[in-house]
């Protein structure tokens, strides 16, 4: 099994879960929104200065659907390559 984690700015989660439903994926999710940090974007710190935010998905899968996860990162980044998108895989055992 593999545990993804998603780092995005708020705007364009629905973009990331159209995709997904469109190619069958990440049905099963965890989500916290209201997310704050400072990655290679500006920051998002949801204050008066950087009024950004974003959000945190996680999805454990099959290592199978990980290339899928790899391509719709691609389109979103070539759709949005201003936003902040964070993407991670790991192998994690499930009990």
């Amino acid at each position: 099994m593999k545990r993804l984690e998603f780092v995005m700015d708020e705007s364009i989660v629905e973009d990331f879960f159209s995709h997904c439903q469109e190619e069958g994926v990440g049905a099963s999710y965890t989500r916290m929104d209201n997310v704050t940090g400072k990655g290679r974007q500006n920051p998002r710190l949801g204050d008066s200065v950087w009024p950004q935010l974003n959000t945190w998905i996680m999805i454990v899968c099959e290592e199978t659907d990980v290339p899928v996860f790899r391509r719709i990162v691609s389109r979103i980044r070539e759709d949005f390559p201003s936003e902040g998108l964070f993407f991670c895989c790991s192998d994690c055992e499930v009990f």
